[in-house]
């Protein structure tokens, strides 16, 4: 009667956010944690952006290689605790461990500190981003359907992208008064508070379950099932080819900002002003286009976009860093305008349309695959795309093809990448219809 009550109350918005009844309570409180996990951790990401170029831009694939080794240690260890504790109490554990590991490495992080430092606090935060991301989206593949998921994630998401855009804003706006330890503390303080949005999730969801979220199966089994399960190795593909491509522009970004001569503080600023453009526009497409995509153009084209924009991004970069663009541009230098303009493209359709699919297929499989498989798919898979990409960037520009040489390289990354996205998305299709008529099987019993 409460939830008829709540639905009633807000149904003009309801309408414009395409609510069902009953939906509003469960949406709000996962884009409630979601937000405060993306605030939190944006409040880091411009810091990690400068201290992984404090010793240089020659020292970043070394920097890749150990986030891949402390990712797959983290990733065995997230597996095992899924076999020992319930979904909720899952995600609850690791959030809390989150914040505690940041409030324990906060008075050593000094703006002018030791670079061995910085080192450690670039591979801590690289691979808490990916745990709590992933951990929250397994559980909620436990708490809605696979046909809602698709139309909800958008939303979900949209609250995220909401927190990650005030997290940047607050680090660009705070970081000279509260210095990098006080935004340490203050990220742990944000992550932790998603930790009663899981508490205060009502019972009874459509997916709850009350076993042991990832099965009693060894911790090392959702390595094991991604060669074995053909939807999972496309998952990996994707996965591999988006984080592939990320690397190379992130290294262009490293590249083209280091070119501009800032101190650390200024590349700071610059990092959060990606990010918040980033972001806001990631908002926009979430709340008036991610759900009206996917419904009439098909998961296939939502998974497409990306990689569209990852190709168009490469020719553009190319061109401008060849020269093709000299004059400044809203008074920045054109390479570092066309930098913007590629990592907001590529990053918030990332985001508002090609996320959103991939979450919301796992709410359609096992609970090996929604938690151990995928605890190995967004940590160590994506840490390994991150890892090869920086290796291979750094002999591609060693072998003279030059940063714009190596730009255009995304542009045939891309084109890969729409190809096997069509495939992922006929795969997506065929599994979350099979889950729409079991829900719908369910409700009628109901």
């Amino acid at each position: 009667m409460s939830d008829a009550r709540e639905e009633g109350g807000l149904h003009p918005l309801r309408a414009l956010l395409r609510l069902r009844p009953g939906e509003g309570r469960r949406v709000s409180l996962a884009a409630m944690g979601f937000f405060c996990a993306l605030y939190a951790y944006s409040i880091l990401r411009p810091l990690r952006e400068a201290a992984g170029l404090q010793g240089g831009t020659k020292e970043l694939p070394w920097l890749f290689s150990a986030t891949l080794g402390a990712t797959l240690v983290v990733a065995l260890v997230v597996a095992e605790l899924s076999r020992r504790a319930r979904p909720r109490s899952h995600a609850i554990v690791v959030l809390l461990a989150v914040a505690s590991s940041l409030c324990v490495f906060a008075p050593f992080l000094e703006s002018d500190g030791s670079p061995w430092i910085a080192r450690a606090f670039y591979v801590q935060v690289s691979v808490l981003n990916l745990l709590v991301v992933s951990v929250w989206f397994s559980w909620l593949a436990d708490q809605f359907r696979g046909d809602e998921a698709l139309r909800l994630y958008g939303l979900v998401g949209a609250g995220g992208t909401l927190g990650a855009f005030l997290g940047a804003t607050t680090t660009a706006r705070l970081h000279e008064q509260l210095g990098g330890e006080g935004l340490l503390y203050l990220s742990a303080v944000v992550f932790a508070l998603a930790a009663p949005c899981a508490l205060a999730f009502p019972p009874g969801s459509p997916n709850a379950r009350r076993e042991r979220a990832g099965g009693s199966g060894p911790a090392w089994e959702g390595l094991a099932l991604l060669p074995r399960r053909p939807i999972l190795a496309a998952i990996c593909g994707y996965t591999f080819l988006h984080t592939l491509s990320g690397t190379f522009l992130y290294f262009v970004q490293a590249e083209t900002v280091a070119a501009q001569a800032l101190d650390r503080a200024g590349r700071t600023a610059l990092f959060a002003q990606i990010d918040a453009w980033t972001q806001g526009t990631t908002l926009v497409l979430q709340l008036f286009v991610a759900e009206r995509l996917a419904r009439r153009a098909g998961p296939a084209i939502s998974l497409a976009l990306q990689p569209l924009c990852c190709a168009c991004a490469g020719l553009g970069l190319w061109w401008t860093l060849a020269g093709g663009a000299s004059t400044p541009v809203a008074g920045l230098a054109a390479p570092v305008f066309a930098l913007i303009v590629a990592q907001v493209a590529v990053r918030a359709s990332h985001f508002a349309t090609a996320r959103p699919v991939r979450e919301a297929l796992y709410a359609a499989l096992s609970p090996e695959e929604k938690y151990k498989a995928k605890a190995a798919i967004d940590t160590f898979v994506y840490r390994a795309g991150d890892a090869l990409g920086a290796w291979a960037f750094d002999g591609f520009l060693r072998a003279a093809a030059g940063l714009g040489g190596t730009a255009l390289l995304l542009a045939p990354l891309g084109l890969g990448w729409i190809a096997l996205a069509r495939g992922l998305g006929r795969m997506v299709s065929s599994r979350l219809d099979g889950a729409a008529r079991a829900g719908e099987g369910d409700d009628r019993q109901r």
